[in-house]
This record gives C-alpha cells, sequence and structure tokens, in this order.
C-alpha cells in the first residue's frame, strides 16, 4: 500500500475511533444520570416501604448524602487519573500520523482536528 493510501487508512481509523470513544463516553454518562436518578427513586421508595420516622429519615438522608459525596469523590480520581492518559495517548497518536504525512496532507489533517477538538470542546462545555 502506499503513503497516501496508509495516510487515508490511518485518518480514517483516527476518525472511527473518534466516534467510538465518544459513542462509549455518551453511554456511560448516560448511564451514570439514569442511574444516580434511579438510586434517588429507590431511596425514595425504601423510605416509604419502611416507614421511617422523621428522625430516621434525617438520618438516612444524611447517609444517603454522605455516600454519594464518596462515590463522587472517587468519580473525579478516577476521572483526574484517566484524563490525562487519554490525552496522552490521543497527541501519540496523532503524532504518529502527522510523521506519514505530506505537507499539504497536514494543514488538512490539523483543520481537522481543530474541528474535532473544537466540537469536543463544545460538549464539555454544555456538560455531555
Amino acid at each position: 500500500m502506499n503513503d497516501k493510501r496508509k495516510a487515508i487508512v490511518l485518518v480514517i481509523v483516527l476518525f472511527v475511533l473518534g466516534i467510538a470513544l465518544g459513542s462509549v463516553g455518551a453511554h456511560m454518562w448516560d448511564g451514570h444520570v439514569i442511574a444516580s436518578q434511579g438510586h434517588h427513586r429507590a431511596s425514595e421508595e425504601l423510605k416509604e416501604e419502611l416507614q421511617l420516622s422523621p428522625d430516621q429519615t434525617k438520618q438516612f438522608d444524611q447517609i444517603m448524602t454522605d455516600w454519594r459525596g464518596k462515590f463522587r469523590a472517587l468519580d473525579a480520581q478516577r476521572s483526574s487519573e484517566w484524563d490525562p492518559k487519554y490525552d496522552e495517548i490521543r497527541h501519540a497518536e496523532r503524532n504518529n500520523i502527522r510523521a506519514i504525512l505530506t505537507p499539504d496532507q497536514k494543514v488538512k489533517f490539523e483543520a481537522f482536528l481543530k474541528r474535532i477538538d473544537e466540537e469536543r470542546q463544545k460538549q464539555q462545555q454544555q456538560g455531555h
């Protein structure tokens, strides 16, 4: 396969991987939101089923608040460890692709990456 075809294949692979990673991330986020809503609903149903006293309800709510805080901290820790590793891999792969491109292809590749990065930034600002 000639260099031009290799470059095209690599760009396509990068694009497909970006879509796949974005889809997985969106699916995980949706699952997180749905799970959070489900946990709230489940705790409300449990309080009702147990017929907790007002004092027990207050204590139960405090336990649940503490529990959620611990899991949010764990999620933040995971993200702070995972995001830099993801960025490192993404930058390395982009550099590998740049190494096989002609100067004209590099210009197009950089424009493509700029669009992708701007879209990702927009989604992050919107909370997706």
